[in-house]
């Protein structure tokens, strides 16, 4: 299965101009298996999803739900952003990257490293000190130099490796994306094949 894992709508996203009806019916024209609709500091409800994939017209199309998290430095800096699956909390207030990890861990869910390398809001080398499930190694922001650091701290670490097309319109979304070796068809699964890293990050047209 392939999967984007990273997308933003503008309807809960106000750094995007992405309309959710318009991001299913362009996954389902480049015949993606699913995508997870990721908005900042925000999860979208179940059944908003199933009424936005009734309105699409793409109810076979796999859609899941999840948020990016920015996390801080003690002094109050950006650490770098994260992206939490299975994580429904909202969280407003600016806090430590670890205790990020600590609550997403808390309620069962998985926290991935978004765009590591990306300057400013990429969390850079601090990510070796951090309990991790993930690595976003694809990424638009990422140079080839940037996919390179993010590859080799995946394999330092021993954790799984994704790729998402953080898109925000409709054009870039599925560049990015993420290959699973098992089937996936709610949030617990997709949690259970990173955390087993029975996953890795693809180019649209290598698949």
């Amino acid at each position: 299965m392939v999967i984007d894992l990273h997308i933003h709508t503008n309807k809960y996203s106000t750094c995007s101009i992405l309309d959710p009806v318009e991001m299913l019916k362009r996954a389902q024209e480049l015949k993606l298996d699913g995508i997870v609709i990721i908005e900042h500091n925000h999860v979208w409800a179940k059944d908003e999803i199933e009424e936005l994939k009734k309105e699409a017209g793409v109810e076979e199309l796999m859609v899941l739900r999840g948020q990016e998290i920015r996390g801080h430095r003690i002094d109050g800096s950006i650490d770098g952003d994260f992206l939490a699956f299975g994580f429904y909390e909202t969280i407003d207030e600016e806090l430590p990257s670890t205790e990020i990890i600590h609550r997403v861990h808390d309620n069962g869910g998985i926290i991935i490293a978004a765009h590591p390398y990306r300057h400013i809001l990429g969390i850079g080398d601090h990510l070796y000190d951090l309990d991790l499930d993930g690595i976003e190694v694809l990424n638009p922001h990422h140079s080839p130099s940037d996919t390179e650091n993010a590859e080799r701290a995946r394999k330092i670490m021993d954790i799984a490796g994704t790729g998402g097309s953080d898109a925000h319109r409709p054009l870039p979304i599925g560049h990015y994306l993420t290959s699973f070796k098992g089937d996936i068809a709610t949030e617990d699964d997709l949690i259970k094949e990173i955390r087993e890293k029975r996953c890795s990050p693809v180019r649209y047209e290598d698949i």
